[in-house]
């Protein structure tokens, strides 16, 4: 087993301003291992969010893909 210093031990929240720590952070995602939940813990780039405020988050709807065609395909289609 290796031991892991986690630094910084405690984080803000995004929306609310809430202090988290790593162990209410890692409590909150029991699907990820250790590792992956550090990994996320050390990546200042991401935003972290404390469990009310992340469930209270409006999902946004997915924007929906758009096809381009080529020549060949309307050419195709045009014929009788």
């Amino acid at each position: 087993m290796k031991i892991i210093e986690i630094k910084p031990k405690t984080q803000k929240c995004c929306d609310c301003g809430k202090e988290i720590t790593f162990f209410d952070f890692r409590r909150n995602s029991p699907s990820l291992s250790f590792d992956q939940v550090h990994e996320i813990w050390k990546t200042p780039h991401l935003s972290k969010y404390c469990s009310e405020c992340f469930f209270n988050r409006p999902e946004k709807p997915f924007k929906p893909n758009k096809r381009y065609y080529g020549y060949s395909y309307f050419r195709k289609r045009r014929r009788f």
